[in-house]
């Protein structure tokens, strides 16, 4: 397990390996809630199950060295749709806790959590994905697709995205119209830094809320390649 202090240490970040996070984690914070538990079981693969419990009990781990020592119970996570106020998507929370902000990730491979007293968004990918410039089409600017970083530029542009998707910063169908070759994003609800992080594995990207900046221009993408709600 690795620990990033992200945004100038304004945030904090874990990544792990699945089957690691699941076998270290389960004992201090399984087993997950009956709503988690019947979120898990909709994944037809057992590996995307096994990820995503992994990710759910990383967030807990993340929080409690983020706030200190945190009582099992009380960490019930649900979720908040901005949009459409449904608790069935959105962005996680955890009841008990409204003034700490988090946000989770899970690939087949690694899982990813961050904590933040602020609005805060991360993904995780899998270096062995294989991402083209066709899987990407209306989700990358011109200045995007104009850098030539190969596969691994491309999964890196996902999930800088992706966190900010996730943080709150644009909607899915916005999203292809913000540029993040640069860590300072400006977007009509403020200014969002977002930097990247690299290892054996894993490219991993976190976003973070700062100071409101000027209203961007902004195209619309048709939608994701896969599912950023969570």
């Amino acid at each position: 397990m690795r620990e990033i202090a992200a945004a100038d240490g304004q945030a904090l970040v874990l990544v792990a390996r699945v089957q690691l996070a699941h076998q270290g984690l389960h004992d201090t914070w399984g087993p997950l809630s009956g709503a988690e538990r019947e979120r898990a079981d909709r994944y037809v693969h057992e590996a995307d199950r096994r990820s995503y419990e992994s990710a759910h009990l990383l967030v807990r781990e993340a929080v409690r060295r983020w706030c200190g020592a945190v009582a099992q119970p009380s960490l019930v996570l649900t979720y908040d749709c901005p949009t459409c106020g449904s608790a069935e998507h959105g962005r996680p929370r955890f009841r008990s806790l409204d003034e700490v902000q988090i946000s989770l990730s899970h690939a087949r491979g690694h899982v990813a959590a961050a904590v933040s007293a602020r609005p805060i968004g991360v993904d995780v990918e899998d270096t062995d994905r294989s991402l083209s410039r066709a899987d990407l089409t209306g989700f990358m600017t011109p200045r995007e697709l104009a850098a030539d970083g190969g596969s691994m530029g491309l999964l890196e542009t996902w999930t800088r995205k992706e966190a900010l998707v996730k943080a709150g910063a644009a909607t899915l169908d916005e999203i292809g119209g913000v540029d993040v070759t640069a860590d300072l994003c400006a977007l009509a609800g403020g200014s969002w830094l977002v930097r990247s992080h690299r290892d054996e594995g894993w490219v991993l990207s976190v976003a973070t809320g700062g100071e409101r900046g000027p209203e961007p221009h902004s195209e619309v993408a048709d939608g994701p390649p896969r599912d950023a709600s969570e």
